[in-house]
């Protein structure tokens, strides 16, 4: 790190460059050890059968959507208040967001657990029922994870919050690799019961590492309460229909085709999950930032910023983009042994897609940042509807392909709504209350 940040000293802001780099290192190495666990699910995959396998994969969908439900559609609006400032006001909003998250992760576990066997019934063709108990624990774990590592990305410490998330994927990762050399990894719910146990002990870390950075006594208000709701309303919108257009893509998979088909989808899912992670880096580094030169009036400096990261992004993702989308056989063969060999097309689709990506997730996040998430949540509309409406005509004809396709559309389609509206609110002047959420 000290060598990145002697190079960019050089540049024509040089102390900005330098804090830029101390601030996004940590944030990308967080981001970047999620790729660990990514590795060892290669092995995970391997060693399941292909209809476990295929209900954890249908399963972690459902986990996705349930952690936005959970609360986790209110860590936006923590993130932006947060890095406001540190008085009354933002630790007020801050306590309203953890008081809020808590209890609905509370609810929407207990809601997974209870239901679980509604959810097997309907996927018939998987045994899901455990899985889906499992899943409404995890919730619980994830959100509150979430609530502390959030405050301090608000604050930029982003070290500390390395220091969680490293803790979260070695102890997963150690735990899976025991069972894995041991041959004692036999069925998916392993695989979530060593999460679990990760998230726990990353939660002790996240919370003694944060405490100073939060101030829980201060209570809240409803004032308090609906200012953040006043944000965090188009953040559940958003979050809500873009987890549910990149996830629907499994969900009716799991429905529509067979499990080994639902199984090979979910194996070329894993492999371009390992560059998704780079783009979530620049958005934890990108959103205070907005955040915090839209209030202070340096509305010019966004676009320049936001041209950075895109650049950044695509350089860093486009190497591994380009042998994943010429050699995709040799990719599947090399990494799975040759089992899920005949989902190349599906590699090749969802590796172009990666590089669709850091415009999209670029721009929404200036546009959270700028205080206007109701830009994303009409986007997200447009996009999921155009990817519902494709994967219902396409997943009958081309299966995994067809849902591979959808997604890109739907992709494109979102990044253009954002990218317009967002320039066009850019152009338009700065509202008096520019850094404050929409009413």
């Amino acid at each position: 790190m000290s060598r990145l940040s002697s190079l960019a000293s050089k540049l024509p802001d040089g102390r900005l460059a330098r804090r830029a780099v101390a601030v996004g290192a940590p944030a990308l190495v967080s981001k970047v050890s999620v790729s660990l666990w990514g590795v060892v699910m290669i092995f995970v995959i391997r060693r399941l059968s292909e209809e476990s396998y295929a209900g954890y994969a249908v399963t972690r969908s459902f986990l996705t959507l349930g952690a936005v439900f959970g609360g986790s559609f209110l860590m936006q609006g923590l993130m932006k208040f947060a890095a406001e400032g540190s008085g009354l006001r933002e630790h007020r909003i801050v306590n309203a967001a953890a008081y809020l998250a808590t209890a609905s992760s509370v609810l929407i576990g207990a809601l997974f657990f209870l239901l679980a066997g509604l959810g097997d019934r309907f996927y018939s063709d998987l045994d899901i029922e455990s899985l889906l108990r499992l899943v409404g624990v995890l919730i619980f774990a994830k959100v509150m994870v979430a609530i502390p590592n959030s405050v301090l990305l608000a604050r930029h410490r982003t070290a500390r919050v390395m220091v969680s998330d490293l803790t979260n994927q070695l102890l997963s990762v150690v735990l899976i690799v025991f069972l894995l050399l041991g041959r004692r990894l036999h069925c998916a719910e392993q695989v979530l019961a060593a999460q679990l146990l990760s998230h726990a002990a990353a939660l002790g870390v996240s919370y003694c590492l944060a405490h100073k950075e939060m101030k829980l006594a201060l209570g809240t208000t409803l004032r308090n309460v609906r200012e953040l709701m006043s944000f965090s309303v188009y953040s559940l919108g958003t979050s809500l229909a873009y987890r549910f257009y990149t996830q629907v893509d499994l969900m009716m998979l799991g429905k529509l085709a067979s499990p080994p088909e639902v199984a090979a989808y979910g194996a070329c899912r894993t492999l371009a999950g390992f560059l998704q992670t780079v783009n979530e880096a620049g958005h934890v580094v990108l959103l205070p930032l907005v955040s915090r030169m839209w209030t202070s009036g340096r509305r010019k400096e966004i676009l320049r910023r936001l041209g950075q990261a895109i650049g950044i992004l695509t350089l860093l993702l486009l190497p591994v983009v380009a042998v994943m989308s010429t050699r995709p056989v040799w990719v599947l063969n090399t990494i799975y042994g040759g089992k899920y060999n005949a989902g190349w097309p599906v590699l090749v689709a969802l590796s172009l897609l990666v590089l669709i990506r850091p415009v999209l997730t670029m721009f929404s996040t200036a546009c959270s940042g700028a205080g206007k998430p109701s830009i994303c949540f009409q986007s997200v509309l447009v996009s999921s509807s155009v990817n519902v409406v494709l994967n219902l005509l396409l997943i009958p004809r081309l299966g995994g392909l067809g849902a591979a396709i959808a997604t890109i559309c739907a992709i494109i389609v979102g990044t253009a709504v954002t990218t317009r509206k967002f320039m066009s609110y850019w152009r338009s002047g700065v509202p008096e209350e520019c850094g404050r959420p929409e009413p």
